[in-house]
């Protein structure tokens, strides 16, 4: 949790991601992503993609 947390207030120090980006919401985002993709044939690229969506977002650019 620590580790975490220093790395997000790195990147919200950088301006890589939004100053709202709370950790314990990061934390249990990419826990529902472990558990959407475990039971994936292709686990490890099922969590990647879902992964690469939050980090991008759903929005058209």
């Amino acid at each position: 949790m620590e580790t975490g947390a220093a790395l997000l207030e790195r990147a919200r120090r950088s301006g890589a991601i939004t100053d709202d980006a709370d950790d314990a919401d990061v934390l249990k985002l990419v826990g529902a992503i472990a558990w959407a993709a475990q039971d994936s044939p292709q686990r490890s690229a099922r969590a990647e993609r879902l992964l690469a969506l939050l980090v991008s977002g759903l929005r058209r650019r």
